[in-house]
């Protein structure tokens, strides 16, 4: 289990960001024309724990530090889900909660 913030999320965009497009030719660009490869030295100079809008701002958009939905739920724009489960990655199985949706998970337990 892991509590997931956008200050949590800022702190992994870089390795994040290496892990998606370090392997990627030097010629290789984003939709937009920019060179992922200087996004990442940029992301790597804001420090190891940098303010969520300036990743937003080097990366383009805030899809790297935004907290996801509650999969159980669906509410958005939280300020923190947990992630159940598995490690994100192509074939795990993992999922968000809320704080409200972990409390009915409990309360559900504790009728049963």
């Amino acid at each position: 289990m892991e509590v997931v913030t956008r200050w949590a999320r800022a702190a992994a965009a870089a390795r994040s960001w290496h892990e998606a497009y370090d392997w990627q030719p030097a010629d290789y660009r984003l939709a937009d024309g920019r060179d992922p490869h200087e996004v990442a030295r940029r992301l790597d100079a804001l420090g190891e724990s940098p303010h969520p809008d300036d990743v937003d701002r080097v990366v383009g958009n805030p899809s790297w530090t935004e907290v996801l939905k509650c999969d159980e739920c669906g509410r958005e724009n939280l300020p923190a889900v947990v992630r159940v489960g598995e490690e994100p990655a192509y074939d795990a199985s993992y999922c968000y909660l809320c704080g409200m949706c972990l409390i009915h998970a409990l309360n559900l337990l504790e009728t049963t």
